[in-house]
């Protein structure tokens, strides 16, 4: 049953049939909306609108193995690769209703996910963060209390039972002074290899570029042009975000 049971482990372990599939649909969702900043679609280009997602959907799908993921992951542009320009001008109801669906399940509801991860994080090191330093004080007051029931030690006249008290509070406060910056290290040393923190912090400076672009797409939302140049930028900072979490979990992998 063991050698069953490593046999087993080992299948799983190389098995990143979901990890493809989660890229998969992760892409076809930026497809999707993506797709509602080609000038085809507005200017009444069905045909060469379709034709375009059908070649995405292609390229997509065309994704069968962990090494396409890495490649796409390690890959990507810094510039945006804009849109051409609309060669028309639709109807500026239908524009902001767009806008605003773009806004909302889109970007928006990135941002909420953004600032909830950060809230999650914040919170996993809210009290974590606060203990080195008064533990560093408490060992300064163990070390003084550890002289000082040394000197009463053996220079108080007490009866035997009180200089044994002494003593064991001279041995146990040396043992807390000598444990508590310990614990301080090891607390810090697990906020480092966890980087709570830090991906607190990042999460909400994503969170808040989003809340800022969602602002620009509510003032921009009668412009075509203005629009479609948002929707791209936002697709292109949601597809590095993907790319680093792929690389997080490629790098997890392979630890493992």
């Amino acid at each position: 049953s063991g050698f069953v049971a490593v046999l087993l482990g080992l299948r799983v372990k190389t098995n990143n049939r979901w990890f493809v599939e989660r890229h998969r649909a992760e892409r076809l969702r930026m497809l999707k909306f993506l797709a509602l900043g080609r000038p085809e679609l507005w200017c009444g280009d069905t045909a060469a609108w379709r034709a375009w997602i059908d070649e995405q959907v292609r390229a997509i799908m065309g994704v069968q193995t962990i090494e396409q993921v890495k490649l796409w992951a390690e890959s990507g542009n810094a510039e945006v690769e804009l849109p051409p320009p609309p060669a028309c001008v639709p109807p500026p109801a239908a524009l902001a209703s767009a806008s605003t669906y773009y806004r909302w399940k889109r970007v928006e509801y990135q941002a909420s996910y953004f600032n909830k991860q950060a809230a999650k994080y914040r919170e996993q090191t809210r009290r974590l963060t606060r203990l080195p330093l008064p533990l560093f004080f408490l060992s300064i007051l163990a070390v003084g209390v550890h002289f000082a029931a040394g000197w009463m030690n053996a220079h108080a006249a007490a009866a035997p039972a009180a200089l044994h008290a002494w003593h064991a509070t001279e041995v146990w406060a040396l043992a807390v002074a000598a444990v508590l910056p310990v614990c301080g290290l090891c607390i810090k040393a697990w906020l480092g290899a966890f980087e709570h923190t830090r991906s607190a912090s990042l999460f909400g400076a994503k969170a808040r570029a989003l809340l800022q672009l969602s602002n620009q797409l509510r003032q921009d939302q009668d412009d075509l042009t203005a629009t479609m140049r948002h929707i791209a930028h936002a697709e292109h900072f949601l597809a590095q975000e993907h790319r680093e979490w792929l690389r997080l979990l490629l790098e997890a992998e392979w630890f493992l």
